[in-house]
């Protein structure tokens, strides 16, 4: 019955004689021949013996090794785990030449503590408390002599206690990574099929909705029937059984698992050699449940995230169209008065507003380009530019916000050496920066104001610098800096700006940071400069 059971046992004892009988208590009782079984019946006038009984197909086949010190026993130890073989069960002798029963167990214990101890001896001189307290609680006694059935029933629980602990620790494991890492549903039912499958053994299983007329609904399976429609009559089966029980249990019929989710099922086919027994059911119902409550938690999660999903979207909707309304009222106004001086023959008055209506329609698009920028995913594309290139451009792409003498751009470029990034999109984070340096400046009206623009290596980062000498950002301000939508009390604008640099710095693997002082704010972009 072994199947994936680890069996294996130490003995550690000084005396040859006790390993040895330990050794023989361990094998399985041997099968009787049916011939001699009923001549034997025939002869004493007995009922003959069934041979080949259930009990004894359902033995457990040790694997046996032995020690006849605590040293030994160490190594063996040491080398079972080194090759992912532990000891499930180790006897040991509690009174030995050099290390004693207790100090072999608790060096034991340095290195696995997980095997179950059980010392079989005659006296000890160490307390029950004493020994718990020094090789921990799974620890067991048994008293010299023995009978082998007693042996052979000690090393059976033995085993299945270890692997009862194993299971409950993936079992937990597995939980655990449930309810840290989950969040779609969907991605979290395909976990959960997944470790159904794994934990019972099966190489086809589907999982599917149920409604309220017990209608099984396959949503996707593994294996053999990852085409649901190939699970012929088992969609049938599953449907009458989803009423009947409850949240976490299990239903065995024929060769089927029929696992109950809250609102879904799972059906998984159980293989010829499927050992299920209580102890499997009792772990998948602990599973299910707890799978159960992950599931709850991620659709709760997903409806809070939609919620504000959409509370931030008819907020950045609001903001972004009465942004709007501005530009375009302005432009609507100048077509009126376009018109009406077209009509009365005003033709010369139309040239004067155009440069009007040009201006607006800068303010508008440059609204629908900062959604745009922030929405798209697009990858970045780099090319090898120089960087006094880049700055002869930056500086271009500003000109129209240092039209006043009073306001002062200086770009400094130390060297002029290569890099490879994505030239406009990084163009416009960096205008981005700079027009709210101006903005800021004239809003707090700096005397002789002025921003730096910076363009230089460090290591192997390309750094890009853009300081002011205003009065700084205010402390209350920064930990919402980078987040969309937020003006941070200016009258206009999408919010977007800083947002966008940010994800322009990250989709280059590199950063936006800030500081700030009463003398000035510095951003710094730093992204790789290949």
């Amino acid at each position: 019955m072994n199947a994936a059971y680890n069996t294996r046992i130490l003995i550690v004892d000084d005396e040859e004689v006790v390993r040895d009988s330990i050794r023989e208590s361990l094998l399985p009782p041997p099968r009787k021949d049916p011939a001699l079984a009923s001549a034997a019946a025939a002869l004493f006038g007995d009922k003959p013996a069934a041979t080949g009984s259930t009990a004894s197909a359902e033995l457990l086949v040790f694997e046996v090794d032995e020690a006849a010190t605590g040293p030994e026993a160490l190594a063996k130890v040491e080398a079972a785990i080194a090759a992912g073989r532990p000891y499930a069960v180790i006897f040991l002798d509690m009174r030995m030449p050099g290390w004693d029963g207790l100090r072999t167990a608790q060096r034991i214990r340095e290195r696995d503590t997980r095997a179950e101890l059980i010392f079989v001896t005659a006296y000890s001189d160490a307390s029950l408390d004493e020994v718990i307290a020094k090789a921990g609680a799974n620890v067991g006694y048994h008293c010299k002599p023995f009978a082998p059935e007693e042996i052979r029933q000690i090393a059976t629980k033995g085993v299945h206690d270890w692997h009862k602990v194993r299971g409950l620790e993936a079992l937990i494991e597995v939980i655990g990574g449930l309810r840290g890492g989950e969040r779609e549903v969907n991605t979290l039912l395909h976990n959960i099929l997944g470790q159904v499958v794994a934990m019972v053994g099966s190489d086809a299983a589907l999982l599917g909705r149920t409604g309220p007329d017990g209608r099984f609904d396959p949503l996707f399976g593994v294996g053999a029937w990852q085409d649901p429609r190939r699970a012929g009559p088992v969609l049938g089966i599953v449907g009458s059984l989803t009423h009947r029980g409850p949240a976490g249990a299990v239903t065995l019929r024929d060769d089927l698992a029929i696992m109950h989710l809250e609102s879904y099922r799972i059906a998984a086919a159980l293989r010829e050699t499927s050992s299920f027994d209580a102890e499997k059911v009792y772990l998948l119902e602990l599973f299910l449940a707890s799978a159960g409550q992950a599931l709850e938690n991620a659709r709760l999660q997903e409806r809070v995230v939609q919620t504000e999903r959409l509370s931030a979207l008819g907020g950045a909707l609001a903001m972004i169209v009465h942004d709007l309304r501005t530009p375009l009222g302005n432009i609507q106004g100048l077509c009126d008065m376009i018109d009406e001086a077209v009509a009365v023959g005003r033709t010369d008055e139309v040239r004067e507003y155009v440069p009007y209506v040009r201006e607006s329609s800068h303010e508008a698009m440059s609204i629908v380009n900062d959604v745009l920028d922030f929405t798209r995913e697009a990858a970045i594309e780099r090319v090898s530019v120089r960087l006094g290139e880049l700055g002869r451009q930056l500086r271009d792409k500003t000109r129209h916000l240092f039209k006043s003498d009073a306001l002062e751009l200086e770009v400094l470029v130390p060297t002029d050496e290569v890099v490879s990034v994505d030239a406009p999109r990084l163009q416009r984070g960096l205008v981005n920066l700079i027009k709210n340096a101006c903005e800021a400046l004239a809003k707090q009206r700096t005397p002789t104001p002025r921003v730096t623009a910076t363009l230089r290596l460090d290591g192997d980062d390309a750094v890009f610098i853009v300081a002011d000498n205003g009065p700084g950002i205010a402390p209350e301000l920064t930990s919402r800096l980078f987040e969309p939508f937020a003006t941070h009390g200016k009258s206009g604008g999408t919010g977007l700006g800083l947002a966008i640099v940010k994800r322009i710095a990250e989709s280059h693997g590199g950063t936006l940071t800030v500081t700030s002082s009463p003398g000035g704010a510095t951003f710094m972009v730093r992204v790789p400069r290949t």
